[in-house]
């Protein structure tokens, strides 16, 4: 799928989306494979957000798998909040969780292709390191941003930003 993308960098469908409507299909998508009852999961999505000009199914994928490695990473006591609001000329989609953390030293390598940061732990969660670099290339292709601020034993807060449709 990865190189399917990076062939044709301009296959992504945009249209005028609503983010409710994204982030709700991510929420059900993401809930109907890890239901809440074994974590906290909150989801708070301002009013009268402005369109953003989406591939609506891409944009799924890419919260999905934040909430994904949120739960994947979230630590014993598992707590994600979801939360879509207004920043300036964008719209912020937020994934924080109360988890493990990210060493400021890995911050930057997150986002590669196979990276991981522990191989012990990506083997007990499953995974092969293209999660985040599949996300930062759709991001890209959106003329968006992600940003991570993370402690390392208090968790992660990953921020994605997509310019609001003029």
């Amino acid at each position: 799928s990865f190189s399917r993308m990076e062939r044709d960098k301009d296959s992504f469908a945009m249209e005028v989306c609503r983010p409710a409507d994204i982030a709700e299909d991510a929420k059900d998508a993401f809930l109907t494979r890890y239901p809440d009852d074994e974590y906290f999961f909150s989801l708070q999505i301002d009013e009268n957000l402005p369109y953003v000009a989406a591939d609506g199914d891409a944009m799924v994928n890419v919260l999905v798998n934040l909430l994904e490695n949120a739960w994947k990473y979230g630590g014993d006591e598992r707590r994600i909040d979801f939360r879509i609001f207004k920043a300036e000329e964008e719209v912020c989609f937020e994934i924080e969780d109360q988890g493990i953390g990210i060493a400021p030293s890995e911050r930057q390598s997150i986002f590669q292709k196979f990276y991981q940061v522990d191989q012990k732990l990506s083997r007990a969660v499953g995974g092969c390191g293209l999660g985040l670099s599949i996300v930062e290339f759709i991001v890209s292709a959106h003329q968006g941003r992600i940003e991570l601020e993370s402690a390392l034993g208090k968790g992660s807060r990953f921020r994605v930003f997509i310019p609001i449709e003029n």
